[in-house]
């Protein structure tokens, strides 16, 4: 099971509009954990800082070149980012702050005047507590999951949130979501699993809100009881794996295809049977304009019409009918028997698959 994070992160504090920080560096990786919020005005605080700590600082020191370079080199090594409150000592970022943060790849947000640090440091521990509760609620979700856990177990938790163990939404969402989820989704149960985040909530309107509002990634599921909870998370996994774009939600509905069908199977189990069908096809085929598997996967896009087949082939109907004949001998498929002409659609569409990839 992958390690969850322990904390909020940089993009977290960053997404509390409340705070109104601004960011100075932004290739940094704001994914970086923060773990608490240390205020120094002194050039070099190693001593006093431990991992992953939010420095903050309103620059007393830093008023020349030099001592913007000692600062940043001392606090890049722990901090997980650099805060500046401006407007007390510094109307602006003190010259060369910015860069020696870019250089050193230390995420530097501005506080505006007037905010105190204690309310970052108030934001922290909410979030810190948000993520506690969702990293425990993650850990029963993949106990029932995987089936070590039975779903009855999650009914106190879940009616704590004032759910109704009849009507639950499940949906899946990009791991280290929780955070933003927590203070998005009003009246729902947020779960950082080992894979990926989960919401469990009363209707499924505002998880579509909270999707296009936030741009995230989701997945979800029919609305179903406490006991089918895990295949209702299932099929959410399976609905965010096949969510195309951001903030587009991908239903039940949405993963009904063929297409993701096959997605859901391992490579390793599709391609030696793919390779058992397709290769004598291949082989046979040789430098045949169309070949023999072009003229099936014809055959199978245009509804198994031996007319429409012929026309997009540009062959004459005898020349189709001896190359189907043909391809169920190569085969041992007979693309007019139902259950050989899903081995057959099955095989053509993870060989295309593959050769796009």
């Amino acid at each position: 099971m992958q390690e969850r994070p322990s904390s909020c992160t940089v993009a977290d504090l960053l997404a509390d509009s409340d705070l109104g920080l601004g960011l100075a560096t932004p290739a940094a990786d704001l994914t970086r954990p923060v773990r608490w919020v240390q205020t120094t005005e002194l050039v070099d605080p190693t001593q006093y800082l431990r991992p992953d700590e939010l420095v903050c600082t309103v620059g007393t020191s830093l008023l020349d070149n030099q001592a913007v370079h000692d600062f940043v080199e001392a606090v890049a090594g722990r901090a997980a980012a650099l805060c500046f409150g401006l407007g007390d000592v510094h109307e602006h970022l003190p010259k060369g702050l910015a860069e020696a943060c870019r250089r050193v790849g230390l995420p530097l947000l501005t506080l505006p005047y007037g905010v105190a640090f204690l309310a970052l440091a108030d934001v922290v521990e909410k979030l810190r507590g948000q993520a506690s509760e969702a990293e425990s609620l993650g850990r029963l979700v993949d106990l029932v999951q995987s089936g070590m856990a039975r779903p009855e177990s999650m009914h106190d938790t879940l009616a704590a949130h004032g759910l109704d163990p009849n009507r639950l939404v499940v949906a899946t969402w990009p791991s280290g979501s929780a955070a933003l989820l927590s203070s998005q989704l009003e009246g729902g149960a947020v779960a950082e699993t080992g894979g990926q985040t989960v919401t469990i909530s009363a209707s499924l309107s505002p998880v579509l809100t909270v999707a296009r509002s936030t741009q995230l990634r989701c997945g979800y599921a029919d609305t179903v009881a406490l006991a089918d909870l895990g295949s209702a998370l299932s099929m959410a996994a399976l609905a965010l794996a096949a969510a195309p774009t951001r903030g587009d939600p991908c239903g039940p509905d949405d993963v009904a295809s063929f297409t993701l069908l096959l997605q859901s199977i391992p490579r390793e189990k599709l391609r030696p049977f793919m390779i058992r069908v397709i290769e004598p096809l291949v082989a046979a085929g040789g430098h045949a304009s169309p070949t023999y598997l072009d003229t099936l996967r014809a055959f199978l896009e245009h509804d198994l019409s031996v007319g429409r087949t012929e026309k997009a082939q540009f062959l004459h109907t005898n020349t189709v009918r001896h190359r189907l004949a043909l391809i169920k001998q190569l085969t041992g498929r007979d693309p007019f028997v139902t259950e050989d002409i899903l081995a057959l659609a099955v095989a053509v569409r993870v060989h295309d698959n593959e050769r796009r990839q």
